[in-house]
Order: C-alpha cells, then sequence, then structure tokens
C-alpha cells in the first residue's frame, strides 16, 4: 500500500511539473515494491519513472522502460498495458525505432476496441497527434475527421481533458487548413476544458495555440501577453519542448517574433510573463 501510494504520489507531482519530488517519491515507490515484489505496482512506477524520464533526458530511462514493457505483458492488466505502448513512443521516437512506434499503436488500438478503455483509445488519438505534428506531409483534413471522431466517442460526463484535447486537435487542424474563422468556437472550447480539468499540460497547449491564432486574427495585445505567459512557464518549469511540442512552439514563435521588437508588443509580452499559465488561460477566454 505505500509502495503503490508513493507511485501515484509521484505521479501527480510530475503531472504538476514538480520534477525533483515527483521521480523522488517513485523511487522510493521502486525499492519498496522491487524487494515484495509488487509487478503491477512496479508498471506503473517504471511507466512514469521512464516515460517522463525520457522527455527529460534523465540516466536511466531505457533500462525502466524496458523493464516496465516486459512487466506489462506480463500482468496481462490492459490498461497498464495500453499506457506502456502510448508512453513510450517518445523513448522510441528517440532512438529512431518509429516502427516500434506504430506497431504500439496498432496494439493500444486493439486493446482499447477489445476492453472498451475510451481512456487508451483518447491517449492514442493525442500521441498519434503528435506524431503527426512532425510529418510535414501530414493529411490535416484525416487529422481534423480524427478530431471529431475522438470528441464525439467520449460520454457526456467527465474526460474533460481528453475532450479538451479532442477541441484543440479540431482547432489545429482547421488553422492548418486555413479555415481561421472555424478554428475559433473549438479553440475557445478546448481552452474552457483545460481549465475545468486543471491539466498543466492541457494548459500548455492551449495558451500556446490561443497565442498562434490571435496572431492570425490580428489580435496582438491577447498574442504577445500569452506569449509571454507560455515563456515564462516554460522557463522556470524548465519543460522540455519535444517532438510535438517543439514545433508547435516553433510555429507559434515563428508567428509572433519578427514583430516582438515592436514597443507595445513588448510591453504585452511582459505583462504576461508576470501570469501564470493558468491566469493565461482564463485571459484567453475573456472576450
Amino acid at each position: 500500500i505505500k509502495g503503490r501510494s508513493w507511485v501515484w504520489a509521484g505521479y501527480c507531482q510530475l503531472f504538476m511539473f514538480d520534477f525533483e519530488h515527483g521521480f523522488s517519491d517513485i523511487e522510493l515507490a521502486e525499492k519498496l515494491l522491487e524487494a515484495i515484489p509488487d509487478d503491477l505496482g512496479l508498471v506503473y512506477a517504471y511507466l512514469f519513472d521512464g516515460g517522463y524520464g525520457s522527455y527529460l533526458q534523465k540516466p536511466g530511462s531505457a533500462e525502466k522502460i524496458e523493464k516496465g514493457v516486459v512487466l506489462a505483458d506480463k500482468v496481462k492488466d490492459p490498461m497498464a498495458l495500453g499506457m506502456y505502448y502510448l508512453w513510450c513512443s517518445e523513448y522510441y521516437r528517440q532512438i529512431n525505432r518509429i516502427d516500434i512506434v506504430y506497431e504500439n499503436f496498432d496494439k493500444a488500438r486493439k486493446l482499447a476496441m477489445q476492453h472498451g478503455i475510451k481512456y487508451i483509445s483518447g491517449a492514442l488519438n493525442i500521441v498519434e497527434f503528435n506524431f503527426e505534428l512532425l510529418n510535414p506531409q501530414a493529411n490535416w483534413n484525416k487529422v481534423l475527421e480524427k478530431g471529431h471522431a475522438m470528441y464525439k466517442m467520449l460520454p457526456e460526463k467527465g474526460y474533460k481533458g481528453l475532450k479538451g484535447a479532442a477541441k484543440s486537435i479540431i482547432s489545429y487542424a482547421l488553422i492548418k487548413l486555413n479555415r481561421i474563422e472555424e478554428s475559433e468556437r473549438p479553440l475557445i472550447q478546448s481552452l474552457e476544458y483545460s481549465r475545468l480539468s486543471g491539466e498543466m499540460e492541457s494548459h500548455i497547449y492551449g495558451v500556446m495555440q490561443a497565442s498562434w491564432f490571435f496572431k492570425l486574427k490580428g489580435n496582438e495585445e491577447k498574442a504577445y501577453t500569452l506569449f509571454g505567459a507560455l515563456d515564462q512557464f516554460i522557463t522556470s518549469s524548465h519543460y522540455p519542448l519535444i517532438g510535438g511540442s517543439e514545433v508547435q512552439y516553433n510555429e507559434t514563435k515563428k508567428a509572433l517574433h519578427p514583430d516582438l521588437d515592436h514597443t507595445q508588443n513588448k510591453l504585452w509580452y511582459e505583462e504576461g510573463k508576470r501570469m501564470t499559465l493558468l491566469e493565461g488561460v482564463v485571459y484567453a477566454l475573456v472576450k
């Protein structure tokens, strides 16, 4: 019980980007659960340790990933196995094993369908979207269809984080298709879901996308204020811009930076740097 409690306490802290305490709790959990041993508890410990660690280039992450995959297969727990298939994708991308990434996507899809696990189906759409961001030949009409399908499959109640992600995918695809006016409603919906869910990563993507959208719409004040809030958070939290998040950030930065030296834009940017990320989400929602 102590070991599993440490696992989930550590996960909550990693989820809020308190990396020092998060990894510390999970390492305590691993020592205890390895001594018992508790295979199912260890699956999640290795998943969080190796999954987050691979994004942060943390030493030992590869070993945790590999040990966890073996255990996940051994315990045959569909949720644990499905999460592993998805959370390991960044690690395999970094070692140039994209073949394994897409094999795992197929396995996760089959598991989700077989066991009716909507969380895995939703998370799969998010991870696949992040890989589409890395694809110069991405078919944004298909991405748009997937975003709509993801939203429709979710129940009326709950799943606010996944619903926010679905609306964000829809909005992003519409922007890429140059359907800027149509992208506003799903963007606002994604920000509202982000606010309600309290998920930090949703805040990051929401503020990033909103900054880009408002620049395209010619609302300089909102664009630069939001970009300031985003930059301040990334700097203070050491949030890793890797893979899809790096692509999205650079896209936003490219759109805003030519005009950042303008005096008023710089003032708005500095004002945004005094905001928290959640305040940025709320500010983006205010008409």
